[in-house]
């Protein structure tokens, strides 16, 4: 009777065994399935994140040209140049060249923009990038936040080297042991800025500052200098008629208006970013939050 007895226990156990085992498959599938999403929406990040940069200091480099650049005043000859068929060819490229740096070709879509509408136009390309960005860093935090809570029901060591290696392969410069190849001194006023996260935290409100310049370059232009023919002293806003004063001035508004939008958007994007690098941390090396700042 013992024997039989355990004899018709077996299939029960066996039963028993395959059912663990195929809530242990279950389980890797699932965070398996849960490492491709925020393998996927890190990699859509890192992209949003670039294409963010790279806008901002198109918008920075026309920013300069116009406003900073030595040969951003109006182009003038000697008064003793001779009048050849040399000096004209110099004064027409001169003045080619003094007008181009106002037009900027876009051969991707195939326009051509002017600076007097960098105010307008730059703040809400910007714009774009910016709420692309803070929408995958919200669905990258997002997620990582559910994994977070998922591995506090898993106890296989090899599932948690898992993630901490699938982790810990996906960040880059968002990475608080990043640092330079070579340590500057600490009594340097930049010893903090050189550090890779510190560099990557300040390139995130790199879009709000390239509004912002963006925003100085048109005030500049609008009512502290004249145009290349006005006469000295005047300004480009007092040679205007009432209804082109009251177009710049509605202009400048919604650009200050979405410029503000770009920096809030640029603070949420850093926000998600700490929130990210603190559960990867904790994830993967099981630091505290403060550790990981």
């Amino acid at each position: 009777m013992e024997l039989e007895g355990g004899t018709a226990l077996r299939p029960v156990i066996h039963l028993q065994h395959i059912r663990q085992q195929g809530v242990k498959m279950i389980e890797k599938d699932v965070l398996s399935l849960r490492l491709e999403a925020i393998t996927s929406s890190q990699d859509r990040s890192r992209t949003a994140f670039f294409s963010a940069t790279v806008a901002a200091m198109v918008v920075l480099v026309v920013f300069f040209n116009i406003t900073f650049s030595q040969g951003s005043g109006t182009p003038t000859m000697p008064d003793n140049a001779p009048h050849d068929l040399m000096s004209e060819a110099l004064r027409k490229e001169q003045a080619r060249h003094f007008f181009d740096r106002f037009y900027y070709s876009l051969p991707l879509v195939g326009v051509q923009v002017s600076t007097d509408d960098l105010s307008f136009l730059a703040p809400l390309a910007l714009l774009v990038f910016s709420m692309y960005y803070v929408s995958c860093m919200r669905s990258t935090a997002m997620q990582l936040r559910e994994l977070r809570e998922y591995m506090t029901g898993v106890t296989d060591d090899e599932q948690r080297e898992k993630v901490a290696v699938v982790l810990n392969s996906q960040v880059v410069i968002n990475n608080p042991a990043s640092e330079l190849p070579f340590q500057p001194p600490k009594w340097l006023p930049v010893s903090r800025l050189c550090r890779t996260l510190n560099l990557y935290q300040l390139l995130i409100y790199l879009p709000g500052l390239a509004s912002i310049g963006a925003l100085y370059a048109d005030l500049y232009g609008t009512y502290l200098v004249g145009g290349v023919f006005d006469p000295p002293g005047s300004t480009y806003f007092s040679g205007l008629s009432p209804q082109d004063r009251l177009k710049v001035v509605t202009f400048q508004l919604i650009g200050l208006s979405v410029t503000v939008v770009v920096v809030v958007y640029c603070g949420a994007a850093a926000r998600y970013s700490s929130e990210a690098r603190k559960i990867v941390a904790r994830l993967t090396t099981g630091d505290s939050p403060s550790a990981s700042r």
